[in-house]
């Protein structure tokens, strides 16, 4: 059995207005670092740059003129005190911050996540926000970063940039911190030891034929729901579509407009996979792009569907935190799991990423807060299917650890509600979709619990499903009189037998308790 195990990169020290080249188109990268250890100056120019075609220049990491630089750890480049503001309003005003600048040169800017080492005694401070601006006036706070240690600890945290928007003009990155007390010996610094602050992006030359990239990047439509598929143009300044297809034509509905195509598919199209191809032109040459829409099973309105695709964890460390889906606000929490590309990842569909719990300790994805509670306005959740592999494949003489469902209304009190044991793996660790019922009313928290016994495991593909709404297809079976939930009763079974899934009942306005 083969073990991964994820670690920091130490890398050597940036900073002081190093340009870095762009080369003509460069995908997801890191763009930016700092080693803690090293002096604040210059390192020069990116690894395998174009030198013909300027890129990126990133200024200083600086503190903001609220912090105090020193404290107990002052040997270190990055370490200040006094941060203890209340509040991220009360901290941003009193210049609590750290922050960089990072400005393309002839280039679009596209920032995907920042990662670093950051923290302190148990003094210094307990929250921090990453916020961005392109003005450096108006700033947009992202989620709040838990820093609360019971001793001095530096955490490495991930926080996902995917929401801002592409630039060809400066950007601002602040660390807003607070929480902390104002003595000398409460500090909060950038890591030690070789622990790093990195920004992930890309870089597409304005100069260059344009960069086409898709969102969704992984597209999957259920039957009867509607998607968009959209396609971004960098740079947008001179770019345009020439032509955009679908092919082959599916079943259902779709229509394509100014690069976006949005399809709702119909039951015929379930399981097949269609190409959406997109062509874009500028002055300085043709870009022509493709994307796989995969058709799957009916999603009911208001689930969440967890893919890890965007994430990225390298380290088996605990109290991560991630926003997944990418964009929607919902936090996660990573103890000893990493997210990477790893062709021994079991992958839903062989895309992506998957997450892979550590084989030693305690492994556990958990949410921050009630899943869909807040933000689909449901009132708990109903079921949840779920995909869990074994990284690397199963040898003679492995024994999968049992994978826990949990849930709970309170985060104090688990209940576990199903399990993936040793004995329902697939023989070569490929990833088994299992389907559980929580039927939990209000706030619901859930965990996925791994208790490490030498094998890495894989989770992915997570469909959570609301408690209080009722899908179309339930909707329509009730007028019937025909009870959601009992035998035959699935969107794509058929209850009276007569040939048509209750899906097409629906859509056909049939009676789904007689053969009509």
């Amino acid at each position: 059995m083969r073990k991964l195990v994820g670690g920091l990169v130490v890398v050597a020290a940036v900073c002081a207005m190093a340009v870095w080249g762009a080369g003509e188109a460069r995908g997801q990268e890191e763009i930016a670092r700092w080693n803690a250890d090293g002096a604040n100056t210059a390192q020069g120019a990116y690894p395998n740059a174009d030198p013909e075609v300027s890129g990126l220049v990133v200024s200083n990491l600086v503190a903001g003129s609220g912090l105090k630089p020193g404290g107990t750890t002052a040997t270190d480049v990055f370490a200040a005190y006094d941060y203890a503001a209340t509040s991220y309003a009360a901290a941003l005003s009193g210049n609590d911050f750290w922050e960089v600048c990072l400005v393309p040169q002839d280039s679009v800017l596209t920032l995907s996540s920042v990662t670093f080492s950051f923290g302190g005694p148990k003094s210094g401070p307990q929250s921090a926000a990453w916020a961005w601006s392109t003005n450096r006036t108006k700033w947009t706070a992202l989620e709040t970063i838990d820093l609360a240690r019971t001793g001095t600890q530096y955490f490495s945290k991930q926080q996902a940039l995917g929401s801002l928007p592409s630039v060809e003009g400066p950007i601002w990155l602040r660390l807003v911190a607070w929480g902390g007390q104002t003595s000398s010996t409460a500090c909060g610094s950038f890591g030690k030891g070789g622990d790093v602050l990195t920004i992930v992006g890309s870089l597409a030359s304005l100069k260059a034929a344009p960069v086409i990239t898709f969102d969704p990047t992984v597209p999957e439509v259920g039957v009867s729901n509607t998607m968009t598929v959209a396609a971004t143009i960098l740079p947008r300044t001179g770019s345009g579509v020439k032509s955009a297809s679908l092919s082959p034509a599916p079943a259902g509905t779709y229509s394509i407009a100014d690069g976006n195509l949005t399809i709702k598919p119909v039951a015929a199209d379930l399981g097949k996979t269609f190409t959406y191809t997109v062509t874009a032109t500028n002055k300085y040459g043709s870009t022509t792009e493709s994307v796989e829409v995969k058709v799957i099973e009916y999603q009911v309105p208001g689930s969440v569907t967890l893919t890890f695709d965007t994430q990225s964890q390298s380290s088996y460390t605990t109290g991560v935190k991630i926003t997944e889906p990418a964009g929607s606000g919902i936090q996660w929490q990573l103890d000893r799991i990493v997210v990477e590309d790893s062709d021994d990842d079991q992958r839903y569909g062989d895309k992506g990423r998957a997450l892979r719990f550590s084989y030693t300790g305690t492994g556990m994805l958990t949410s921050v807060e009630p899943v869909l509670f807040f933000h689909a306005n449901t009132q708990g959740v109903s079921q949840v299917t779920w995909h869990v592999g074994v990284s690397g494949g199963l040898e003679e003489g492995d024994t999968a650890p049992t994978m826990s469902l949990q849930v709970s209304p309170d985060q104090e009190n688990w209940l576990t509600v199903d399990e993936f044991e040793s004995g329902d793996y697939a023989p070569d660790g490929s990833l088994v979709k299992k389907v559980s019922k929580v039927g939990l009313a209000g706030p619901a928290y859930l965990r996925f619990r791994v208790e490490g016994n030498g094998v890495n495991v894989n989770l992915d593909q997570v469909v959570i499903e609301p408690a209080d709404k009722l899908n179309a297809v339930d909707q329509h079976l009730l007028q019937y009189n025909v009870t959601p939930g009992d035998a035959r009763t699935g969107p794509q079974e058929d209850y009276d037998g007569d040939g048509r899934s209750n899906l097409q009942e629906r859509m056909q306005k049939k009676n789904p308790y007689l053969k009509d």
